[in-house]
């Protein structure tokens, strides 16, 4: 084996270890709500005991916190959250019928964060409209960092496909 030839495969070795670096980004832990109850925009006959949010990742215990108001901005809460992986089951005091927001902070076990509020209403009560709602937060990824994420994978490309070119032999002039 030639030095050249030693030196295109470290190089794409090299080049192969970067890019499975970047698998964890690809394959990471789903994040954001999966279900709520009572359901998003739902209409309840008897108010809870609990608001339970269920997550698509598993939760970091010390950093989840969910409040819970009703339509005139007073909380609602009665206790501590109870976290168990998945889920977060908020104990609330709900004594009347009306409109009732749960909104969430939480961060996941893999370091996402995910916020947004879910409405919904008891006996008579019409749920909330909230503005922008869960959907528009679900720790998405910021722009500028997804710019500089596609810019690395471009320039590993570029890289390996320079380097896994084949170079035309040199022939050095007879002496």
């Amino acid at each position: 084996m030639t030095a050249a030839t030693l030196r295109r495969a470290v190089a794409i070795g090299i080049f192969a270890v970067s890019l499975l670096g970047l698998l964890p980004l690809v394959l990471d832990e789903p994040v954001g709500l999966a279900a709520a109850a009572p359901a998003d925009q739902s209409v309840v006959e008897a108010a809870p005991q609990t608001v339970s949010l269920t997550f698509a990742g598993e939760i970091d215990r010390d950093s989840a916190h969910v409040t819970v108001l009703d339509a005139d901005g007073r909380a609602v809460i009665a206790g501590r959250p109870v976290v168990d992986r998945y889920e977060i089951r908020q104990p609330v005091s709900i004594s009347g019928s009306g409109g009732y927001s749960a909104t969430y902070h939480v961060r996941f076990a893999n370091g996402a964060v995910a916020t947004g509020t879910v409405s919904f209403g008891v006996g008579d009560g019409a749920p909330p409209r909230v503005a922008g709602g869960h959907a528009s937060h679900g720790g998405q990824i910021d722009p500028v960092t997804l710019t500089v994420l596609a810019a690395n994978v471009v320039a590993l490309v570029v890289i390996g496909w320079k380097l896994a070119r084949r170079r035309p032999a040199r022939t050095d002039p007879p002496t």
